[in-house]
């Protein structure tokens, strides 16, 4: 009995130290990028894109654009109309937010492990393109990188 215990014990030691039962791990690349209409309006835009197995999973991104202050609450309107469709396809969280009296903020969050393709075709019909960011499931992250973050700074 004692050598059976023993072999468990050993067993269990070489799982843990070989990588049995380990989670895959998650890795991340932050961008940012700034730009300046012709109006001189300033926009930031920060992305942090996540992968799993070589594959990005999951894109956050968070852009602060500062507008015109006499069309500021149309665009929130138009941003949060837009919203609340995106909002209801799986695997999309949209949010339009007023910052300042010039100053907006917009996020998302892509769960591409979760995203209703389908869903978002149906919501969005032909103004959304084959080519848009939205069909990125199971692309790497340096295909993301290069189709989607061209002018951006990543770390």
């Amino acid at each position: 009995m004692k050598k059976y215990v023993i072999s468990i014990v050993i067993l269990l030691v070489c799982m843990i130290s070989f990588g049995c039962g380990k989670k895959e791990e998650m890795k991340q690349l932050e961008c940012f990028k700034t730009e300046t209409s012709e109006e001189g309006y300033k926009t930031d835009t920060s992305m942090l894109i996540s992968s799993k197995k070589g594959k990005v999973v999951k894109v956050e991104a968070n852009t602060t654009s500062e507008v015109d202050p006499d069309t500021i609450d149309l665009s929130l309107s138009f941003g949060n109309s837009f919203a609340t469709t995106l909002n209801e396809i799986n695997g999309i969280e949209v949010s339009y937010e007023k910052k300042k009296e010039n100053e907006l903020m917009y996020h998302m969050i892509v769960d591409f492990e979760n995203l209703d393709l389908e869903s978002l075709k149906s919501k969005m019909g032909e103004s959304l393109e084959e080519d848009s960011f939205y069909f990125n499931k199971d692309i790497s992250l340096e295909e993301f990188q290069k189709e989607n973050l061209s002018g951006f700074t990543c770390k």
